[in-house]
């Protein structure tokens, strides 16, 4: 069986631009490297403030204050002030505190009291204001081993400490990058003085991260802001007919399904508590949620996976109850706790709990998980070829139905099928209220309890007009290199990799013990590689089969 993400440098994903460029680190320096240095050289062990000349402002204030301000500052010591006799005219007590801001001394500032001008050494070091008012710090992050929330919240603890003011909301990307594999995307964080410096200190204390290409901006990052993603695959240990396949994928590309990520790697999916919350089943739904959170812990006993539903549920009160952290499910849990039992509550109290436990964006990726999976079955109940009366995008983007009198303008490629929300009704009631489709979803949908009729309403409650997806995707430019080798587990390092066209590979004889393949080809925003490798593969790619896979091999999966 063929290995996929073997290891990290197994699976490359580089995010592209909307020019279609791939993010990659061209640039490790900081923009602003002279304006910090200063600050640096404060932090140093018995750093010393250096000479500086004061005369700039000799004009403006008395000899006596001009001594007193001289000795002040040379002699710097933390928690002290002083204060002198403010000039006159406003123009030169502020060119008094410009000069003073110019300095670049940290816990230094300046401020005018009546007919005084106070400063002040504070004890609590504080950095310089960075010279730039734009709103947002956009940077290339590139990353192995850690999904694109844990590289972040790796970054933002190893800030040093004057910069702990950081948060995790105060990121943004176009999407989470996968855990195992070496990735590299574009991120926006806010500009709350974001000396670039902060970035760089923090991702040189850890292997796993590195950023660069500092640019501030006005705009911030947002899912649209990108073209897709260019991907570098190692099939490793697998047969040379696989470059067949991957010619055909070139051809007549691969089903454009949701992949196995957007549905969780838990034991319960995240479209199965969409669903539960769907049925107004709120204590399932509260249940689920514990159950999965309790499966994310260090500490997680993989023996409770074959215990029935309600007793993993009991399971992970008592896990909970014994001091294990457990992020969402620990907080459902407390509110539990405090307002009415943990073990038993109504499905009304259950809904008050998940109100005030996931906020509203949460509930929102449950229920977009439910939409993928209804898109998935959709698929599944499509033929190989375009029909009449199938739903295709024309050229502007607009939804058509098929007819015989214009079959011949559209390929498979322009095919799609409804992501089902309130906007898909209300935008284009003519095209799906025909559509045959309208038939499968309303028979699934009855499956979960839920009328077809009420589902618009439903999905506005949770913020997901729905929309339309292709049903079939093609990776643009597939190129391949093909590797013979005798350790199941030689590394093929990312730098040393030429690809050539599949035609043009080299197929000889197998010489050594093991083949590999890479292959490196390009795919729209949201479209899952792990889909194009199923196809590949010949069934669908499954984490849990390749882990065990890795360990008969004696690979780490961690």
């Amino acid at each position: 069986m063929t290995l996929i993400k073997s290891i990290n440098s197994d699976f490359v994903v580089r995010e592209l631009d909307l020019q279609g460029n791939p993010e990659q680190i061209k640039n490790y320096s900081d923009p602003f490297e002279k304006e910090f240095q200063t600050f640096l050289a404060f932090l140093q062990p018995g750093f010393k403030i250096p000479l500086i000349d004061l005369k700039p402002i000799q004009s403006i204030i008395s000899s006596e204050d001009y001594e007193k301000m001289s000795n002040f500052i040379q002699n710097f010591t933390l928690n002290t002030t002083l204060t002198i006799t403010a000039p006159e005219s406003k123009q030169d007590r502020t060119t008094l505190h410009m000069f003073i801001k110019s300095l670049h001394i940290p816990t230094i500032e300046s401020s005018t009291s009546n007919t005084e001008i106070i400063i002040v050494i504070h004890q609590k070091i504080k950095p310089p204001k960075i010279p730039n008012s734009q709103r947002y710090l956009h940077f290339t992050l590139e990353k192995s081993a850690l999904d694109t929330n844990s590289a972040l919240a790796l970054l933002i603890k190893n800030l040093p400490f004057y910069a702990k003011y950081f948060t995790i909301k105060d990121f943004t990307y176009n999407g989470i990058k996968d855990k195992r594999g070496v990735t590299s995307q574009r991120i926006c964080v806010k500009n709350k003085d974001s000396w670039p410096y902060y970035f760089i200190n923090a991702a040189s204390k850890a292997q796993e991260l590195m950023v660069g290409d500092f640019a501030f901006s006005d705009d911030f990052l947002n899912l649209n802001q990108h073209s897709g993603n260019e991907f570098e695959v190692v099939f490793r240990k697998c047969q040379i007919s696989l470059l067949s396949e991957l010619e055909k994928i070139s051809k007549y590309g691969f089903s454009n399904n949701f992949g196995p990520q957007r549905f969780g790697s838990c034991s319960i999916k995240t479209d199965e508590i969409g669903a539960s919350i769907v049925q107004n089943n709120f204590v399932k739904a509260l249940k689920q949620i514990v159950i999965n959170s309790v499966q994310t812990c260090k500490n997680y006993n993989n023996e409770f996976n074959n215990l029935q539903f309600d007793q993993q549920f009991d399971f992970s009160l008592q896990f909970v109850n014994s001091g294990e952290f457990v992020r969402d499910g620990g907080k459902i849990v407390k509110i539990l706790q405090e307002k009415f039992s943990q073990s038993d509550f109504t499905n009304q109290q259950a809904r008050e709990v998940l109100e005030i436990c996931l906020p509203r964006n949460l509930q929102t990726f449950y229920f977009h998980a439910f939409q993928s999976k209804i898109f998935n079955f959709l698929t599944s109940k499509l033929s190989k070829t375009l029909q009449i009366d199938d739903c295709v995008q024309g050229n502007c983007g607009q939804i058509l139905k098929v007819h015989e009198g214009n079959i011949d303008q559209f390929t498979i490629f322009d095919r799609v099928l409804p992501l089902i929300g309130f906007s898909t009704f209300k935008t284009t009631p003519e095209i799906f209220g025909n559509n045959k489709m309208l038939t499968e979803v309303n028979i699934l949908l009855k499956e979960f309890g839920v009328e077809l009729e009420t589902f618009p309403s439903f999905s506005r409650n949770f913020l997901a007009p729905g929309g339309w997806r292709k049903v079939t995707n093609k990776p643009v430019g597939i190129e391949v290199q093909v590797f013979q080798h005798d350790e199941i587990m030689e590394e093929f390092y990312i730098q040393q990799r030429k690809f050539n066209k599949i035609s043009d590979s080299d197929c000889n004889s197998l010489v050594h013990k093991n083949l590999s393949i890479i292959a490196k080809f390009r795919l729209d925003k949201s479209v899952y590689a792990t889909e194009l490798i199923g196809e590949v593969l010949g069934e669908s790619y499954d984490q849990e089969k390749q882990k065990q896979l890795m360990i008969s091999y004696g690979i780490n999966t961690e």
